[in-house]
């Protein structure tokens, strides 16, 4: 792809995002997909750095309807004769997975969306067993249990991307360098 009289190379060609990168793309006659919606370069300057480029990166849309279609699995009405601390530690090892998963990058926001759809489902499951309104099985979960049934709490889990720093702290394997 060629932007006035230069060639971008693949690592050029991703800084350039949203509608920057669709509109160069149309001026060249060129059908380009739109950038991923889960990660964006992001250009950043403070004291230390004068023009700092990482990349911000998030669970895009179908991983947030998996994770969700995988706690509905888990608290569908077929595992209403199962005890709550069953469904728990199954949603408790989802989320962990989950969260494991995602936790380098800015996703604490996408973390409590999932987390309270758990609340929810489990609220619902609660209220089910009982034979009672939704309304009662949130007040057990929020408010009369004092760790909301042993539902994992994700906030804090964000590893937050620093500028020249490894994303990770040692590589996969354990003699096998960075490529």
């Amino acid at each position: 792809m060629a932007v006035g009289s230069r060639v971008l190379t693949t690592d050029e060609r991703s800084r350039i995002t949203g509608d920057c990168y669709v509109r160069i793309c149309g001026s060249r006659g060129l059908r380009c997909p739109r950038p991923p919606d889960h990660h964006r370069w992001v250009r950043a300057e403070s004291r230390r750095y004068r023009h700092v480029l990482f990349l911000a990166r998030w669970p895009s849309n179908k991983a947030m309807q998996h994770a969700r279609d995988r706690i509905r699995e888990l608290t569908d009405r077929r595992r209403l004769l199962l005890p709550v601390e069953t469904i728990v530690r199954d949603v408790n090892r989802v989320l962990r997975g989950w969260a494991a998963f995602f936790r380098y990058g800015n996703s604490a926001r996408h973390f409590d969306k999932i987390r309270n759809y758990a609340l929810l489902r489990l609220a619902g499951v609660v209220a089910k067993r009982h034979h009672r309104p939704r309304a009662f099985g949130w007040s057990v979960v929020a408010f009369q249990s004092h760790n909301q049934l042993g539902l994992i709490n994700l906030n804090g889990t964000v590893v937050a991307p620093r500028p020249g720093r490894d994303w990770r702290g040692s590589p996969n394997a354990g003699g096998e360098r960075r490529r």
